[in-house]
C-alpha cells in the first residue's frame, strides 16, 4: 500500500475544497449517529436522516432491510476521513475508527445476518482497507491486529459463503474482485483463497458480461458496480481478460450517456449523473473520450483517494467517435445527434429478462429533444416487497410500450420473480448519416407485437406498433413523460420551453402517476394513453417532431398510378422530409412505388428533398 504523505494530502485536500460543505454537513450528522446515503453510487440509496442511539448494526429503521445492508458497507467511510483531511479535526476520522471497532465487537464471528451479507461483505472491506493509509497517517495503530484479524475471517467467509448462482451474478463479481483487489494488494497472490478468486472472476467476466460490453444483468446501475470493483481487482492484479472486460463495460456505458450527463433508468437503475464515473475511467483507462464528460477539477478527489495517483491529468478530452451504439448481444440501442448538452437521444430495447433486476421494459424507447427528457423509463423507487410500486414500477405499463386487452405479456410477481415473460427477438438496426431505424418484436401467448422506429437527427421520431392476434382485441399504448415536461393540446413542452408536437392514429388521454428517479424517492408525471379496438391485426403510428413543423398523411402510388394501401405501406410529410413505413408485403399489384414522383422498393424510406435514406429493405 502506498504511504500517504504531507505533500500528497495537501493536493488532496485542495481537490476535497470543491465538497467541502457537503462533506463537512454529512460528516457532522455521522459524529451524532444520524445516517443517510446520498451517494450517486450508494445502489439504494435513503436522503431520509435517521438517528441510531447506540448503533445496532441490524437496525433497519424505516422498514427497508436495504436500509440495513447500506449502513453495513460503510459507504460513509470517505466522508468521515475526507473532513479530517480538509479541517485536521480528528474527531471525524476517530469517528470512522470508532465504529470499525465497533463492528468487529459486534460480530466475533461471522454468522448470517442482516449485517453480515456476503455483497455487503465486500463493500464494506474495500472501505476498510481503502482507510488505512489515512489511518496509518493519523496515527492510528490497531495494537492487537483486531481489525486485519476481522479483515481476514470476513475475507474467508467470502468463500465458506459463497454459492454456486454467484458466478453469474453481480453479487459474485462484486465478491472475487474484493479478494483479488485485497490479497493482490498485500502480495498474497499465492493463497489459496486468491487463486480461487482469480480463477472464478474469469469465468464470471466471461459470462456476465455481452460482447457488446453490457453487463448481463439489464440494468445499468448494477453494470456500473460490476466495472468499478473489476477496476479495483485489476489493481490487485493485472490481467489481458480482465482489463478488457473493463474497457468493453466502460465503453457500453458512455454509449448510454445521456446529454444531460445521466444514464436512463433502464432496469434497477436512478437516474444518475456520471460525471464522477467518467472522471475515474478518464483518469483509470487514460481515455480522453471519457474526460470529455468528466470533471477533472471537481470529480478527481475520488479517484485520489483509493489510488493517490493523477497521472491521468495530461489526458486531453476528446469526443468519441461513433454516434450510436448497436447492442446486438444485449438488447439495448442507443442514437444520438452528437455528443452535446443540447443533444437528441434516443434508447431502444429489447433483450431478454436478465436478472430479477430487469424490468418488463421490451420495446420501451426512452427520448431526449434538444437536451430535454421527454420519454422516459418509471424508474425503481423500492425493493420491498411490501410496496406494491415495486410490482407497478417493473411492470410493462411503467414503460412506453402496448399492452393487449388489458393484460400484460409479462407479468412481476414480486420484487425478484415474475409468473411470465415475453420471448424477445433480435433487433434489426440501419445508420445512415443522420438517419436511423430500429426493428424489433417480441412474441407472447397468443399474438405477436413488432415495433419499428424511424428516427431523424433533427428531432422527428417516427414509431410504429404492429400487433398481430386472431380475432377482436384493444390495444392500449402508452407513453410516459418526464416530471419536467407538460402536455396540452397535442403538444409536449420541455423544461426549457422546446416544443413538441405528439401525432398519434389514436386519441391521447393525461393520466397523473407516479414514477421514481431515484431508490425511496416518488414524483408524479405525465402518462399519455391511447386505445383502439381491431380485429386480427392493428398498426398504431406515433410521430414526434418540432412543433414548427407542417405535418400531414401522403399518399404512396403503386405502379401505373393505383394508390397504395395504407395498411401495407404508409407515408408522413413533416417538414420537407418524407417517413415511409412498410406493414406487410406487396403481394398485389406493381412493386414499384412512388413518393411524390420519385420511385423506390423498400420497406422503410425517409427521402429528403434530394436524396432518399433507404433503411430497410
Amino acid at each position: 500500500m502506498e504511504k500517504l504523505t504531507e505533500k500528497r494530502l495537501t493536493q488532496y485536500r485542495s481537490l476535497l475544497m470543491h465538497h467541502r460543505e457537503s462533506i463537512l454537513t454529512q460528516a457532522e450528522d455521522i459524529l451524532d449517529d444520524i445516517y443517510y446515503f446520498v451517494g450517486t453510487w450508494d445502489m439504494e440509496r435513503c436522503a431520509t436522516p435517521y438517528q441510531l442511539k447506540g448503533i445496532d448494526w441490524d437496525a433497519t429503521p424505516n422498514g427497508d432491510g436495504e436500509w440495513t445492508f447500506m449502513l453495513n458497507r460503510m459507504t460513509f467511510m470517505p466522508t468521515l476521513i475526507n473532513a479530517t483531511v480538509l479541517t485536521d479535526d480528528r474527531r471525524f476520522i476517530t469517528k470512522a475508527w470508532d465504529l470499525i471497532r465497533d463492528w468487529i465487537v459486534a460480530h466475533p464471528q461471522i454468522d448470517e445476518r442482516p449485517s453480515t451479507r456476503t455483497l455487503d461483505t465486500a463493500m464494506r472491506l474495500v472501505h476498510w482497507y481503502d482507510a488505512q493509509k489515512f489511518f496509518e497517517y493519523y496515527g492510528f495503530i490497531d495494537e492487537n491486529q483486531a481489525i486485519e484479524e476481522s479483515m481476514t475471517l470476513q475475507l474467508e467467509s467470502l468463500r465458506t459463503r459463497y454459492i454456486p448462482k454467484y458466478t453469474l451474478s453481480n453479487w459474485g463479481s462484486i465478491q472475487t474482485a474484493t479478494i483479488i483487489y485485497l490479497l493482490g494488494q498485500k502480495n498474497r497472490k499465492d493463497d489459496a483463497l486468491f487463486q480461487w478468486a482469480l480463477s472464478e472472476l474469469e469465468t464470471q467476466v466471461a459470462i456476465q458480461i455481452y460482447d457488446d460490453g453490457l453487463h448481463w444483468e439489464q440494468s445499468t446501475m448494477y453494470h456500473v458496480e460490476v466495472m468499478m470493483y473489476l477496476m479495483k481487482a485489476y489493481k490487485g492484479h493485472q490481467e489481458p481478460w480482465l482489463y478488457e472486460g473493463i474497457v468493453k463495460m466502460a465503453d457500453a456505458l458512455l454509449m448510454q450517456r445521456t446529454p444531460e450527463n445521466k444514464m436512463e433508468m433502464f432496469g434497477d437503475s436512478d437516474n444518475s449523473t456520471l460525471t464522477g464515473m467518467f472522471t475515474y475511467c478518464g483518469l483509470y483507462l487514460q481515455d480522453g473520450r471519457f474526460l470529455r464528460f468528466g470533471d477533472i477539477e471537481t470529480e478527481t478527489y475520488s479517484y485520489f483517494y483509493e489510488h493517490l495517483e493523477l497521472d491521468g491529468l495530461h489526458i486531453s478530452p476528446i469526443d468519441p467517435q461513433s454516434m450510436h451504439f448497436d447492442g446486438v448481444a444485449s438488447g439495448m440501442f442507443t442514437s444520438r445527434s452528437s455528443w452535446d448538452t443540447d443533444a437528441n437521444f434516443t434508447l431502444f430495447t429489447n433483450g431478454s429478462l436478465g436478472s430479477a433486476h430487469g424490468h418488463a421494459d421490451n420495446l420501451h424507447v426512452s427520448m431526449i429533444y434538444k437536451g430535454d427528457p421527454v420519454l422516459i423509463d418509471s424508474g425503481r423507487y423500492t425493493y420491498r416487497e411490501d410496496d406494491s410500486k415495486r410490482m407497478e414500477l417493473k411492470a410493462m405499463a411503467a414503460h412506453n410500450s402496448v399492452i393487449l386487452d388489458g393484460h400484460e405479456a409479462s407479468i412481476p410477481t414480486g420484487s425478484w420473480t415474475y409468473s411470465k415473460f415475453v420471448n424477445p427477438q433480435k433487433t434489426y438496426v440501419n445508420h445512415i448519416d443522420n438517419v436511423h431505424y430500429y426493428e424489433s418484436g417480441y412474441d407472447a401467448k397468443g399474438y405477436s407485437h413488432t415495433r419499428k422506429l424511424q428516427i431523424h437527427d433533427s428531432g422527428i421520431w417516427q414509431i410504429v406498433d404492429e400487433l398481430h392476434a386472431k380475432g377482436t382485441h384493444t390495444a392500449t399504448i402508452r407513453w410516459h413523460l418526464d416530471p419536467t415536461c407538460t402536455y396540452q393540446d397535442g403538444m409536449i413542452t420541455t423544461k426549457h420551453h422546446h416544443s413538441l408536437a405528439i401525432q398519434s392514429d389514436i386519441p391521447l388521454q393525461i393520466e397523473r402517476t407516479e414514477m421514481s428517479y431515484h431508490y425511496n424517492e416518488l414524483t408524479m408525471h405525465d402518462v399519455l394513453i391511447g386505445s383502439v379496438a381491431f380485429v386480427d391485426h392493428c398498426i398504431l403510428t406515433t410521430f414526434l417532431y418540432p412543433s414548427d413543423q407542417t405535418f400531414e398523411q401522403s399518399e404512396i402510388i403503386q405502379g401505373a398510378g393505383t394508390i397504395a394501401d395504407a395498411t401495407v405501406i404508409s407515408a408522413y410529410q413533416i417538414g420537407d422530409l418524407t417517413f415511409v413505413m412498410g406493414h406487410q408485403e406487396i403481394i398485389k399489384g406493381n412493386k414499384i412505388l412512388y413518393s411524390a414522383g420519385r420511385p423506390f422498393h423498400a420497406k422503410a424510406i425517409v427521402f429528403t428533398p434530394d436524396k432518399h435514406y433507404r433503411m430497410k429493405t
